[in-house]
């Protein structure tokens, strides 16, 4: 937190006069955000900076996936109990996290993400192709979230590149599911 206030212009002497005079509020240990930010994804951001790199960079390392990924895009239901993500497979915190989530060690392509500030998502789209392929969603399921994704990211580098495999992805489970 020290060093994420120094970055943004605080002075490292004026930390405390900060916390008792409530300028800053305490959502988790070692975690302050000024008043009237995070709203309702406070628990998203919390989880975001509590999984920050050490060291210069400081990015988030926790990626937001599945339906949680589709929820802060806009496309699904973002369900604040059941907060799914990826971090790398080096992470390490000796603390847990401080709302409940479930992180999985995995790495996703760069292509895949998109980031929203604070925190880092799965593209809606690579969601979807993975939950497909996963067998969590039907093909219908796929088939509408495939298309409210493009619908919502029509400018996405992420589409062209992807769009022929979501249909050869799609078409290939179709099939293989005996549904010709």
């Amino acid at each position: 937190m020290a060093s994420q206030a120094v970055d943004a212009g605080f002075l490292s002497t004026n930390h405390t006069y900060h916390e008792t005079n409530r300028t800053w509020r305490r959502i988790a240990r070692g975690i302050y955000v000024l008043p009237g930010f995070g709203g309702e994804r406070e628990n998203l951001i919390a989880i975001a900076l509590w999984s920050r790199a050490r060291g210069a960079d400081g990015d988030a390392q926790v990626v937001f996936a599945g339906q949680t990924a589709l929820g802060i895009a806009g496309i699904g239901l973002l369900n604040e109990s059941s907060v799914h993500g990826f971090v790398p497979p080096g992470f390490r915190r000796r603390s847990e996290p401080p709302f409940p989530c479930s992180l999985v060690r995995r790495e996703l392509p760069k292509t895949a993400l998109l980031d929203e500030g604070v925190m880092l998502f799965e593209h809606p789209l690579h969601a979807a192709l993975r939950m497909f392929e996963e067998e969590t969603l039907s093909e219908d399921e796929a088939r509408l979230l495939v298309e409210a994704s493009l619908g919502k990211y029509p400018a996405s580098s992420y589409k062209a590149a992807t769009w022929d495999f979501a249909c050869k992805t799609l078409a290939t489970f179709h099939l293989e599911r005996g549904n010709a």
